[in-house]
């Protein structure tokens, strides 16, 4: 028998109810109405290769976007696609596209679309945009080639083509349209992506149908660094700019002369790793110092540190 009295008894088990010892490993709930065809290795691949094709994007995307924004990617999964637009309220901003015999979307928001249509025409957002207004034949031309060019970006980068897609702002119209049918069902990956441009921060939804676990090549797992090369010295650094200097004028130089570079404020820094790219990052200060946050890593050492994700 215990030697436990009860009350020390009732305050043990209450402890224990607490500290959720009692409750065993939490499960996530999978629904198997919407079966997945992807690994969690494929899709954390697929995750890089995103990230790294949207590197590229944003310096395209600034000539004419003509300010300073980011493209971030914020998840990749597997969706079913049945029912767009139903749930969107109306006017909405859902743009589609051709991917091979398929339909792909992308669904951004309508408020987002209008001052950053309004950011290249006039080249500033003044006011509030009217979010129960649609959007303009101007502003839909403007906004139909950024998404064009994101859906082909995103698309590219996992070895898919797209075609020229148009925008449809209501359900019927998008059968008019023939951009796809609301009731269309089918499996989509959903590329999740955070814009920070001229019409303030927004989400953009990219949904591409085609992804198959058969056509994709896994690439093999990057072997560990052999322990002796762990202490090895690396010269790193940081690249805001480059120009072009005539070799007269570059013997002409004296200590206190200026040379312009042109880099907007807040430009991506490059780094580099032995004179080789490795990384991205945003500079500033910290305390005293001048310093850089890495932002993005060199595909090349994301396959090698894969644990950096």
């Amino acid at each position: 028998m215990s030697s436990l009295e009860e009350p020390e008894l009732d305050a043990l088990q209450e402890a224990f109810v607490e500290t959720g010892a009692a409750t065993g490993p939490q499960v996530e709930p999978r629904n198997f109405s919407q079966p997945r065809q992807l690994s969690s290795d494929t899709l954390q691949q697929l995750r890089r290769r995103v990230r790294t094709a949207l590197d590229a994007l944003v310096p395209e995307l600034a000539r004419t976007l003509r300010s300073q924004h980011k493209l971030t990617l914020v998840g990749l999964t597997e969706v079913d696609a049945c029912c767009l637009g139903r749930d969107l309220p109306v006017p909405f901003v859902v743009h589609g596209f051709r991917c091979g015999p398929e339909t792909g979307w992308i669904v951004w928001d309508l408020e987002a679309a209008h001052r950053t249509a309004e950011a290249v025409i006039t080249g500033a957002v003044e006011g509030e945009a009217d979010a129960s207004a649609r959007l303009s034949r101007s502003e839909g031309r403007i906004v139909s080639d950024l998404l064009d060019r994101v859906a082909g970006c995103c698309a590219l980068a996992l070895g898919l083509e797209t075609t020229t897609g148009e925008i449809g702002q209501d359900p019927d119209e998008l059968i008019t349209l023939g951009i796809a049918a609301p009731d269309q069902e089918g499996q989509r990956l959903a590329v999740d992506l955070a814009f920070e441009g001229p019409g303030g921060p927004s989400q953009l939804r990219v949904l591409l149908p085609g992804v198959r676990e058969e056509r994709i090549e896994v690439e093999p797992p990057a072997a560990a660094l052999p322990d002796h090369l762990d202490r090895v010295q690396v010269a790193v650094s940081a690249c805001l700019g480059s120009i072009d200097v005539p070799l007269s004028q570059l013997l002409e130089l004296e200590v206190g002369d200026v040379i312009p570079l042109d880099v907007p404020e807040g430009s991506t820094v490059e780094l580099f790793a032995e004179d080789r790219p490795y990384a991205s990052a945003s500079w500033g200060r910290h305390g005293d110092h001048l310093a850089v946050q890495v932002e993005r890593l060199d595909e090349e050492f994301r396959e090698l540190h894969p644990e950096t994700e």
